[in-house]
């Protein structure tokens, strides 16, 4: 799933491009989560808990302008890929950086808004990511993001730092997806882990913070116990030839 911010201070430009690219997921047979916001002020408090793909940043607005609003972007670590989109003059090119993929005039069209989300979506998918589906359509998550999973039910959540999906699926056919990589282990039959966002809090629990709640808890079955150690061992010497 791509997730897209639209920043504009002008509601029908902010409806018309959201409707744009509405379509545009419509045709792909995907789904994109899209957020708008009216000002730059809204869009960098927005970075501080969430992440986008691709945001749609217009360049003349009240408050802080699309440049002043790039250099905000910039300071949150943020890693989105930038189009600008205005009636500016194409010599503003010139003021593209690291992360701004294109510049768009308006009234913008659907095959440029296309071009763009192409771009990005490529970018993100030829990524390590875990793929599933939801309502028949296809999503992504990076793998890095993934705090752990959880089943319940006929149903698994995934817990990321920010937010979490739910999806239909049975927990051995996510087990299945992960195998080949050393940084997820199964300490209990409803919970896939990933190395990199837990800690042992004794030898029967472990436990993950996603900033959407306090913790959770993980109880590592005896059954699981083993080949958990097992799992761990492996990301650690994973860990240590990366930095060798």
């Amino acid at each position: 799933m791509l997730k897209i911010a639209i920043c504009d201070d002008d509601e029908k430009d902010r409806e018309y491009l959201q409707d744009i690219t509405y379509k545009i997921g419509d045709n792909w047979s995907t789904e994109f989560d899209i957020k708008c916001f009216e000002s730059g002020e809204d869009l960098c408090q927005s970075l501080h808990t969430n992440n986008y793909n691709i945001i749609f940043l217009d360049i003349q607005m009240t408050g802080i302008d699309g440049i002043e609003t790039l250099k905000q972007i910039k300071k949150c670590g943020s890693d989105s890929y930038i189009v600008f989109i205005s009636s500016y003059d194409e010599r503003l090119k010139e003021l593209f950086a690291d992360k701004v993929i294109g510049f768009i005039s308006k009234p913008t069209t659907i095959d440029e808004i296309e071009n763009k989300l192409k771009f990005v979506e490529h970018i993100v998918t030829s990524k390590k990511v875990f793929r599933y589906k939801k309502n028949g359509k296809p999503h992504v998550v990076y793998l890095t993001d993934i705090l752990c999973f959880e089943s319940k039910g006929h149903y698994i959540t995934i817990h990321m730092k920010n937010e979490y999906v739910v999806f239909k699926a049975k927990m051995g056919e996510v087990l299945d997806k992960l195998d080949n990589h050393s940084m997820f282990g199964m300490p209990h039959r409803s919970y896939i882990i990933n190395f990199k966002h837990t800690k042992f809090i004794s030898r029967t629990e472990m436990e993950v913070a996603p900033a959407y709640t306090n913790k959770i808890i993980i109880p590592i079955s005896r059954r699981h116990k083993s080949d958990t150690e097992t799992r761990l061992m492996n990301f650690m010497k994973y860990i240590g030839a990366e930095h060798d």
